[in-house]
């Protein structure tokens, strides 16, 4: 089979978030006719505080996906610490400061700077994509729910954890409920008394149920100046199946699939994730719990697929292989795998040709994560050890176990321009 011209390839990309936005970006500017169809009329300001690779923050820069001053805090250590009231019940005990290279910012940042990259005139709002066929040959067809039906040459299923590519590609590999989820809250660093012992890195506060995570961003709108950022903060806690639908349960008793929003949660459901931060963490770490009055759930998940791709249907981002957050490489995948797609097609192999090595190269680097997260999940929330009696020789050991020298945020190289 002869390879396609790119100005002759018709893509359909399902999902307008991160990880669409990236691969439509890309596909555009090496000359497909691409359309893209988000389901919501608003994507902007969903999301919480993110991590990246700065070898990824440089690689977006180098494509022309962000622009070169685009908002973040770079992050050089994290600080383990644990609660003793016997000692400095304000502070606690630090049992591991690890030299460590990320950047911290937010979603909407992140995403309103890709999201400017495609043009208006192939990314339709408001447009849900309600089956994918095939048609004769090899095309593949999207019905949207205002009736249309339209033939692509390639579809890219970026519709995130409930993808409809993946169902449709392989239906016993639905995402699995880990037995934990995360609470979350995003808050302006001014609504905190004291923001000093969360600066210049993250913050680890461990607890016998796990640990919580805490990290300055950028402001909503990019802000870098002291008393203008936010704080990102997530606690892990253990809930059986049983406890999911309560937890998942608002403040009016409508149940919600996967995630509680900001400002859903109950009295009660907010009274509990704060008793949880004054009882298990450090004052310094509760303080910025308690401030946060609009809490938010989302139960954690997993799944893992034998392939990106059957056919002229591709999987990327969560809509493929869905990682447990420890790895903190949710983004980083999502735009790798468009990054990945794009540089497999523009090097002018056959179609099919070049999104089997695509598959190849990105399926084993998905389900090698999930393997990590599956690692990391078990050593920092399912079964930890007695955090109180850890020292840095200890947790240095804990972590080379786990993560066997890997990089938490790239497992494998960036692509390069093309």
């Amino acid at each position: 089979m002869m390879a396609a011209r790119m100005s002759d390839l018709r893509v359909g990309i399902i999902g307008g978030s991160v990880a669409g936005s990236v691969a439509a970006a890309e596909l555009v500017r090496l000359g497909a006719k691409v359309m893209v169809f988000e389901r919501s009329r608003h994507l902007e300001d969903r999301g919480a505080g993110i991590g990246l690779a700065l070898s990824l923050i440089e690689r977006l820069k180098e494509r022309g996906l962000i622009d070169a001053d685009m908002a973040h805090i770079p992050v050089f250590k994290r600080r383990f610490v644990v609660r003793c009231d016997e000692e400095d019940p304000y502070l606690g005990r630090t049992i591991w400061d690890q030299s460590f290279a990320s950047a911290s910012t937010n979603w909407d940042v992140l995403y309103g700077q890709i999201r400017r990259r495609v043009p208006d005139a192939v990314f339709q709002e408001g447009c849900h994509v309600v089956s994918i066929g095939k048609q004769a040959g090899d095309e593949v067809s999207l019905e949207l729910a205002d009736g249309r039906v339209l033939p692509f040459d390639l579809v890219v299923c970026a519709d995130g954890y409930d993808s409809l590519g993946r169902r449709l590609l392989f239906p016993g590999h639905e995402p699995r409920y880990v037995g934990y989820i995360i609470w979350r809250g995003l808050i302006p660093e001014n609504l905190v008394a004291d923001i000093a012992p969360f600066e210049g890195g993250r913050v680890f506060a461990m607890y016998e149920g796990g640990h919580a995570i805490f990290y300055l961003v950028p402001g909503r709108n990019g802000e870098l100046k002291k008393g203008s950022r936010r704080l990102n903060w997530g606690i892990y806690d253990k809930a059986t199946e049983e406890d999911l639908e309560r937890i998942l349960t608002d403040a009016e008793g409508i149940v919600h699939r996967g995630s509680l929003p900001p400002g859903a949660s109950s009295k009660a459901q907010v009274a509990y994730v704060h008793n949880l931060a004054k009882t298990s963490f450090p004052r310094f770490a509760a303080q910025v719990v308690c401030a946060t009055g609009k809490p938010f759930v989302q139960s954690i998940n997993e799944t893992r697929v034998p392939a990106y791709h059957r056919g002229r249907i591709c999987l990327i981002g969560d809509a493929s292989t869905l990682v447990r957050p420890h790895p903190a490489a949710g983004s980083v995948k999502a735009m790798t795998d468009a990054l990945a797609l794009s540089k497999a097609l523009a090097a002018g192999a056959p179609l099919d040709a070049a999104l089997q090595a695509w598959d190849d190269e990105r399926c084993a680097a998905g389900n090698q994560l999930v393997s990590l997260g599956q690692a990391l999940g078990e050593a920092l929330v399912t079964r930890v050890p007695d955090w109180s009696a850890m020292n840095p020789a200890k947790m240095e050991a804990l972590y080379a176990g786990v993560t066997a020298g890997k990089n938490w945020y790239e497992l494998d190289e960036i692509p390069k321009p093309a």
